[in-house]
């Protein structure tokens, strides 16, 4: 600060700003500030079960629920056990979902679209037990991957009609 600026300070003549950092990068980076980058599995919030669904073992909970499917994507289900790439204190790698999953087609070909949407870098591969309780056996409307393949289909249908 020079000689000048001390006398204009005492005036009322206010410093300019020191220009803004951009938040660290890299190893400094809180946990806070990193993006998650990869989840297998798109997850919700617990569901109360259906009533078929009770008492059932997973093998005959993967035929009622191919049975009870209503939105237009065909099913397919079964038990992963997907590890993550983070290893655990023990050192072996973290379990990031194990238990019932399910795959159609709307989430292999839009599973990046709604992963972009919600900040991951890859896509979702699988949906939930509750999900597919949520979605797929009760309101299709509601699924971010069937939203998304509706959405598509407008567009491809209005673009038809255009010419």
């Amino acid at each position: 600060m020079s000689f000048l600026d001390s006398i204009l300070g005492l005036f009322g003549k206010k410093e300019e700003p020191l220009p803004a950092r951009r938040p660290p990068t890299g190893k400094t980076a809180t946990t806070a500030q990193k993006k998650l980058l990869t989840k297998a599995v798109y997850t919700t919030r617990e569901v109360e079960l259906p009533v078929w669904s009770h008492d059932l073992s997973q093998t005959e909970l993967i035929e009622a629920l191919e049975k009870n499917w209503v939105c237009k994507f065909p099913p397919h289900i079964e038990k992963k056990k997907i590890m993550s790439t983070r290893k655990g204190p023990d050192g072996n790698l973290e379990t990031e979902y194990d238990g019932l999953a399910g795959d159609c087609g709307a989430i292999k070909t839009f599973g990046q679209g709604v992963a972009t949407q919600e900040g991951l870098m890859q896509p979702y591969r699988y949906m939930d037990l509750n999900a597919m309780y949520r979605f797929c056996c009760d309101r299709p409307k509601l699924c971010p991957f069937f939203n998304m393949s509706e959405g598509q289909t407008n567009a491809m249908e209005s673009r038809q009609k255009k010419l």
